[in-house]
């Protein structure tokens, strides 16, 4: 598991690509998150709330900060889901599988 700090004045976390940003809200409000990046054979444990999904065509980028387009992670092509521990900054990302047709 990759853990990244990110920081926010959107109480998100922002995943982008150079055509589009997505925003996934931390429910708390402008804290420092954690994002864990799960590796395939790594599981999400439980409470946690799935917040959403995103699919990923050739790159898309995981933000340091939700108000630009710094770089703290790059994802490949692939169907991702987005888990937050409720009350507490704490994002899952997890890799679904790699159609990015569905």
């Amino acid at each position: 598991m990759k853990t990244i700090e990110t920081d926010c004045d959107m109480a998100s976390i922002k995943i982008h690509t150079k055509d589009v940003s997505l925003f996934f809200g931390n429910g708390v409000g402008d804290f420092a998150n954690q994002v864990k990046i799960l590796s395939k054979k790594e599981k999400v444990p439980k409470n946690v709330e799935f917040l959403g999904h995103f699919t990923v065509k050739t790159e898309a980028y995981l933000s340091f900060y939700d108000c630009d387009n710094s770089i703290a992670y790059t994802f490949k092509p692939g169907r991702y889901f987005v888990s937050l521990v409720p009350n507490k900054c704490i994002f899952y990302i997890e890799l679904i599988d790699q159609d990015i047709h569905a």
